[in-house]
């Protein structure tokens, strides 16, 4: 009887064992699984973002990069800024690497412009710069959005914001703000030698334009 009895402990032991061998090895699996499937993602999004930036391919389900709906605006503000300047402000010469608008809570970095036929495309987690070989004038436009600010349109007059490079600070004064404007005419002092930064938010199917002045630089 007790051998017997023994036997039926063995077998459960053996059984627990066995059990406990098996749970490991698919918890160990399930892990990696995981971890694989997450590593895929990553990965897919890299290379498909990456796409969409060499080819100007927009991938609609991806939301990184997209047509911009205001690229005539922008085209338009180009062309009211005098391209005859003989000495370049440190400002448009250096690289741009953040906005900062403190009155908004905003801080968004730049990238370069992207432009393909005549359109300008945007990623929504950045501002993309514009410059002119001739001009102290910036043109900064984004999609208003979680990731970047939906608030410009909140903006007032004499307020500040910063254009922030790797060694610089550039304070500028908000000179006007206008929503939804039909008539480009509209940018103040847009003959001014001072250099100056304008800055597009695409909102849904509405755009803000803000203009601001350079006031000062600091070293930091």
């Amino acid at each position: 009887m007790e051998k017997e009895v023994v036997k039926v402990q063995n077998k459960k032991a053996i059984v627990g064992a066995l059990f406990k061998r098996i749970f490991r090895f698919f918890r160990n699996r399930v892990s990696l699984l995981l971890l694989a499937i997450v590593s895929l993602v990553i990965t897919a999004f890299i290379v498909l973002n990456a796409f969409e930036q060499v080819f100007f391919y927009d991938i609609p389900f991806l939301e990184t990069l997209r047509k911009y709906n205001h690229s005539q605006e922008i085209t338009e503000v180009q062309k009211k800024i005098p391209q005859n300047e003989e000495f370049l402000h440190q400002a448009v010469r250096d690289i741009p690497r953040y906005l900062v608008i403190p009155s908004i809570n905003s801080n968004i970095e730049l990238t370069e412009s992207l432009l393909k036929e005549g359109s300008f495309y945007v990623r929504g987690n950045k501002a993309h710069v514009i410059k002119t070989k001739k001009s102290n004038t910036m043109i900064i436009y984004l999609d208003e959005n979680w990731r970047t600010t939906t608030d410009l349109s909140n903006l007032k007059n004499d307020e500040l914001l910063f254009v922030m490079s790797y060694d610089f600070n550039y304070l500028y004064k908000i000179e006007e703000v206008l929503v939804n404007s039909t008539d480009l005419q509209f940018i103040k002092n847009i003959d001014d030698p001072r250099p100056q930064v304008i800055v597009v938010g695409e909102l849904n199917n509405s755009y803000v334009v803000v203009t601001a002045t350079l006031l000062n630089s600091v070293y930091r």
